[in-house]
């Protein structure tokens, strides 16, 4: 059986992504707990590919995201930390000139979500 997303879901990964037009998006990693309930735990790429919403905020987030199984055993869990560490390094690296979400950024983001809603309405 192929676990589906409930259309709840998909409207909070729609609400996420149109909020983190921000800054907000170069500094998130995706993390899903549960990977046990995937009919393939390594398939997490097909599962979100599966979902027009997942996958538009997974881009948003430059693909960082990384599946956690609640079963697991100690040394999986291990290296599932081990992995988003890694994660966590490279995105930092890779925001060199500002390796993490500062409050001047969340204040620019919030201005910037406040117009673009205002926008909206």
């Amino acid at each position: 059986m192929v676990m589906q997303i409930t259309k709840e879901a998909e409207e909070v990964a729609e609400w996420v992504a149109d909020i983190f037009d921000t800054k907000a998006e170069k500094y998130t990693i995706l993390v899903f707990t549960q990977a046990e309930q995937l009919d393939d735990p390594e398939d997490l790429k097909g599962f979100i590919e599966r979902s027009p919403h997942l996958k538009k905020l997974a881009a948003k987030c430059g693909n960082r995201y990384i599946a956690f199984s609640n079963g697991d055993s100690r040394e999986m869990r291990d290296g599932q930390a081990a992995k988003l560490i890694n994660m966590i390094d490279a995105m930092a690296e890779k925001n060199h000139g500002a390796p993490h979400y500062t409050q001047e950024m969340l204040e620019e983001d919030k201005w910037k979500f406040l117009e673009n809603f205002c926008t909206i309405l």
